[in-house]
């Protein structure tokens, strides 16, 4: 909630009409730079505090959305999970990976529909995938292994 300057509290809205293309949020996460970072059903969005203007960072149905250990960016999306590098001196994050269930790959990620997540401080990343349930792994640079011991509540 805010507060103005005479210390009352209001709520500020921030919808189409005045910068986010979509209204329909799947989640919110503020970066280390106060910059908004917006799962919507259009795309992932980010504003920078204190302005009204919103850049687009990917498209497709995002439902969750948050920041690891090192400010980097994670969306879960209804096409897998998404990688953002988010360092504080970049304009806007930049996407590193796309994670995928393939099934060749025991290794992959569970399912494409990743609907919630959750990080650790311990720096296990879970997914909350549509009709499989629970996948986790350990955050790491360059992929996203998911090992036979993290798989649980598999439908």
């Amino acid at each position: 909630m805010l507060q103005d300057e005479s210390g009352s509290q209001y709520f500020r809205s921030i919808n189409n009409a005045i910068g986010l293309p979509q209204v329909n949020v799947g989640g919110i996460v503020e970066d280390k730079t106060g910059r908004l970072i917006t799962a919507t059903e259009s795309g992932l969005y980010c504003q920078a505090m204190g302005t009204t203007e919103v850049e687009w960072l990917e498209g497709g149905n995002f439902y969750s959305v948050l920041l690891d250990q090192t400010n980097d960016l994670w969306a879960g999306s209804s096409d897998g999970l998404h990688n953002f590098e988010n360092s504080p001196n970049m304009h806007i994050p930049l996407k590193k990976n796309l994670f995928v269930y393939d099934p060749r790959n025991p290794n992959s990620l569970s399912k494409n529909v990743v609907k919630s997540l959750l990080i650790y401080s311990t720096g296990i990343i879970w997914a909350g995938t549509s009709g499989v349930g629970l996948t986790s792994s350990t955050l790491s640079e360059s992929n996203f292994d998911i090992s036979e011991k993290h798989k649980i509540l598999q439908v």
